[in-house]
């Protein structure tokens, strides 16, 4: 049944409205609670660059060696006036912590593009020790070079 937006509707079509603005613009005005799920096996979507892994590790105080996450959740914590800033978390051994972490996406049309390309963010991050994580090192005598 279509909704007709005449003379005895204007109630009826300011609701209407209302609702289709925040249905389309709310994702786009940070109301919702993005969030990116990225998977060590997986690729990123890509439409102008080659695909890359959706997670690398880069380096850090533990290496990439020591300790692979399976997956990794990065949420959207808002806008510095630059860059989106990212929170990435996911179920570490207690020995490990994210460093410097470095969420990347393709933008549709160019690399300043506002709209990105579904599929095409990857994470690049470090993998330190936490305090702990060193302490077990240092104990097991595997220093990997540190003093």
């Amino acid at each position: 049944m279509a909704a007709a937006c005449g003379p005895g509707a204007a109630g009826y079509c300011l609701l209407l409205g209302l609702h289709l603005f925040l249905l389309t613009a709310g994702p786009a005005l940070g109301w919702n609670d993005p969030a990116l799920t990225l998977h060590y096996d997986r690729y990123t979507t890509s439409r102008r660059l080659d695909p890359i892994p959706q997670l690398k590790c880069v380096g850090g105080t533990a290496g990439c060696d020591s300790y692979t996450p399976k997956v990794i959740q990065c949420q959207n914590k808002g806008w510095d006036g630059y860059d989106v800033q990212w929170e990435c978390k996911t179920d570490l051994d207690i020995a490990y912590k994210f460093g410097k972490t470095v969420v990347s996406c393709e933008g549709y049309e160019s690399s300043e593009d506002q709209y990105v390309l579904r599929g095409s963010c990857g994470l690049e991050y470090n993998l330190d020790y936490t305090e702990l994580g060193l302490q077990k090192l240092k104990e097991s005598g595997k220093q990997h070079g540190f003093a």
